[in-house]
């Protein structure tokens, strides 16, 4: 794509108005899939196997009225191969399911790739 003075002063003006008016970075977050893949490889504080998460796949449901269900698929590329989990989180907001869900992740992973730190203790 190319980028053009139109399409770059759009975007700039568009920064320049949430600076001006105040608004916070965090509405500019990622979204789910990509904050858990991010997450996650950040979890490698070392990567003898070239490991490489990704999620190409993850979906978010309102239970009720006061209940969010987070199912995701994670994808794991290294060295030996890839491997696929599949985890399922609930919470009250958005926020508690992501955490839950990324606790599990962190857990199924731990042990499994060299260099892959665990869970955070007391998650």
């Amino acid at each position: 794509m190319d980028m053009t003075r139109r399409t770059f002063g759009t975007g700039a003006l568009g920064f320049g108005l949430a600076g001006a008016s105040g608004a916070r970075l965090e509405a500019l977050e990622l979204p789910w899939d990509m904050r858990l893949e991010a997450d996650l490889g950040a979890r490698l504080v070392s990567n003898p196997s070239r490991a490489r998460f990704s999620v190409p796949g993850l979906e978010v449901t309102r239970e009720g009225r006061a209940s969010v269900r987070m199912i995701a698929q994670a994808r794991l590329d290294w060295s030996p191969g890839f491997r696929l989990r599949h985890f399922e989180a609930g919470g009250e907001t958005a926020e508690e399911a992501y955490f839950t869900l990324r606790h599990i992740a962190f857990g199924a992973f731990a042990g499994v790739v060299p260099g892959f730190l665990g869970p955070d203790p007391g998650a």
